[in-house]
């Protein structure tokens, strides 16, 4: 039962709004692994694990956002939220790299492990176990 506030917002804005975020936490990661490499903080074959590290916290956070918005079907969110992020990485990849797709599927799962996590994690917002008197019945 999900309480009705009347602040929810229509499924489209919600996603759009997370792919916002999405977006600005994604770049936000890459601007912060290009300064530790540039301060030469991390070495250069570690970008593929702040890579990792980066789809997953962006997709995460972008899934949040976007069900804390839409405030209804969570998995849905959630799922969608990680098909919009997918899809605009992978267009980015076509327009800016002349669509070499190496490790596309790869992407695609650490997007989709980062979205549910929020899922897994917390499934209803609410503790999964009630607390209250154990009733015996007569025998």
């Amino acid at each position: 039962v999900v309480k009705q506030t009347g602040r929810a917002t229509s499924m489209p804005r919600g996603l759009m709004i997370g792919l916002i975020v999405d977006t600005a936490v994604t770049m936000a990661g890459c601007v912060i692994t290009a300064k530790l490499i540039d301060t030469e903080l991390m070495s250069q074959n570690k970008i593929g694990y702040a890579a990792m590290v980066i789809l997953i916290v962006a997709s995460m956070t972008g899934a949040i956002i976007s069900y804390r918005r839409i405030q209804r079907q969570k998995l849905m969110v959630s799922l969608l939220s990680a098909a919009c992020y997918y899809g605009m990485l992978l267009v980015i990849t076509g327009l800016l790299f002349g669509a070499q797709y190496d490790g596309a599927g790869e992407t695609a799962l650490l997007v989709i492990c980062g979205s549910l996590l929020p899922v897994v994690i917390k499934p209803n917002g609410k503790s999964s176990r009630k607390i209250g008197k154990i009733k015996v019945r007569n025998r």
